[in-house]
């Protein structure tokens, strides 16, 4: 099954999948299903992957390394953009408007922190009737990921299971070892290590300590 764009304005693909892989860098990418023909994959921020079917470049092309352009303008499939005029500027080849206004006067949450969380409120206003994250590993990324990205997509999970949508893979997101109150110490422990492992992240990020 292939993917075409049918109106670049409005950020319309047709697509015949009923599910969709979103995938990341992180570890499990690999198991992501690459070839199957029973879901389509959705790469982002000129990532390698073995094979996608949409790709999505969520931020200015002002913004964008020569090379980032070079990839955007040979991108085999439906691009995904912010602006239309800005990404013909820059030659994106297959450029598609994100289609946040249709979004939003669908009563879509108006919370997008990252690329993933648009993914999925996109596949789910297509009603995509099965989800998967491989590689979207933003508990164990950076503080920005693990503090603003990770809350964001974990909210469009819910989302996605309260509209009846299938989550197939989470990549570990919206899930937590232990419950809250049941397993109160090992709850506490856990929550305080990731609070230390944040702080740590920050730290390094900010040159304040040393990896």
């Amino acid at each position: 099954m292939t993917e075409r764009v049918v109106d670049a304005a409005r950020g319309a693909v047709r697509c015949e999948h009923r599910k969709v892989a979103i995938v990341g860098t992180g570890l499990g990418r690999a198991h992501a299903p690459y070839g199957d023909p029973a879901w389509c994959v959705w790469a982002q921020n000129e990532i390698p992957q073995p094979s996608f079917t949409r790709h999505f470049e969520l931020h200015p092309m002002s913004k964008q390394s020569g090379r980032e352009l070079a990839w955007l303008a040979a991108c085999p499939a439906p691009c995904y953009v912010l602006d239309l005029a800005d990404a013909a500027r820059a030659g994106v080849r297959g450029a598609v408007q994100y289609p946040l206004r249709r979004l939003l006067d669908g009563g879509f949450r108006r919370y997008f922190t990252c690329t993933f969380a648009y993914q999925i409120a996109l596949a789910l206003l297509e009603g995509f009737e099965e989800v998967g994250l491989w590689g979207v590993g933003l508990h164990l990324g950076s503080a920005r990921e693990r503090l603003v990205e990770r809350a964001c997509v974990e909210y469009w999970l819910g989302v996605a299971a309260g509209r009846g949508a299938r989550v197939s893979a989470d990549s570990g997101l919206a899930w937590q070892p232990h419950l809250y109150g049941y397993d109160y110490d090992l709850e506490r422990a856990h929550v305080d290590g990731d609070v230390v492992n944040l702080v740590r992240v920050a730290a390094v990020e900010r040159g304040w300590l040393r990896a």
